[in-house]
């Protein structure tokens, strides 16, 4: 028996009716070392050369919400973050703190999409339910 070749695994996984963890291990495999030194860096995006995560890391198309909500679990969380963490006091006290720099402009519209060149910058001023508990 020939040795296996870990880089058989999508063809498995397709195999196995899981086209989308199939795409998932090509995009892996066919893209640059990119690590984090450690869980701060992580946090930040940064990589092992000490530089933001380049934008062909940072992927929209492959993972939608539907197929996520397909997974008990993934639902479980999904609905405990909209119908309970985002109201939280910690919640709330994020949202301030993430929208007070921009009381100024009195009651416009704010476009947060508009205000950040990128999605991780758009995570970084933006995100705020955050609840410290990720289970329900």
């Amino acid at each position: 028996m020939a040795p296996f070749d870990i880089q058989e695994i999508p063809d498995a996984m397709r195999a196995m009716y899981m086209p989308t963890g199939a795409k998932l291990m090509e995009k892996w495999f066919t893209g640059e070392l990119n690590c984090s030194p450690d869980d701060a860096a992580e946090h930040a995006m940064i990589n092992q050369n000490g530089k933001p995560y380049p934008p062909d890391m940072i992927d929209t198309k492959t993972i939608k919400m539907d197929w996520i909500l397909n997974f008990s679990r993934a639902k479980k969380q999904y609905e405990f973050l909209i119908n309970t963490a985002i109201y939280s006091d910690l919640a709330r006290v994020k949202i301030l703190e993430k929208l007070t720099p921009y009381a100024r402009r009195g009651y416009v519209d704010l476009n947060a999409w508009q205000e950040c060149p990128d999605l991780p910058s758009l995570h970084e001023r933006f995100q705020f339910q955050l609840s410290g508990r990720w289970h329900a």
